[in-house]
């Protein structure tokens, strides 16, 4: 393989996440690494000279896949495969629910798009229950699977 291929479209790059992409390449090649804050390697040594495949970015997006000394024709047809698998199947949305819990009230609810959405403990909360959780009231919050590292900033 030639070092200064790059595969964007042969990785179908604008119909498939990135995130995604970058998810098959390394369940593909079973280790990655950063040479640069803008560069991602996957399936090289610690030395990150003898890779198969390097993720370049720019402007936080993913703008050029080069091929790497270790890259093969078959490992190209493999992430290929799996990129085409991925752009065929429906894409289950699942929503997680968090209970965080504020001092002052939560009098409405408050929607961010589809990535989630805050809103208002739905029943009466007694004297008692607010004494147990320390005066503070719960507040239901629902991310989407979509937007993980949103739901990581929720729960963190």
């Amino acid at each position: 393989m030639d070092p200064k291929e790059n595969l964007f479209d042969t990785f179908r790059t604008g119909e498939v996440d990135a995130t995604d992409l970058s998810q098959i390449a390394l369940f593909h090649f079973h280790s990655a690494g950063d040479v640069s804050p803008a560069e991602v390697v996957f399936g090289g040594g610690a030395d990150h000279e003898n890779y198969a495949l390097k993720f370049v970015y720019k402007k936080q997006r993913l703008a050029k896949i080069l091929a790497g000394p270790s890259l093969t024709p078959q490992d190209i047809t493999a992430i290929r495969s799996k990129v085409d698998l991925e752009i065929r199947q429906p894409v289950a949305v699942k929503i997680a629910t968090q209970v965080l819990f504020t001092h002052p009230p939560v009098r409405s609810c408050f929607r961010y798009g589809d990535i989630f959405q805050n809103s208002p403990h739905p029943g009466r909360v007694s004297a008692r229950q607010r004494a147990l959780w320390w005066k503070s009231l719960p507040c239901p919050v629902q991310v989407s699977s979509e937007f993980g590292s949103v739901a990581l900033l929720v729960s963190a």
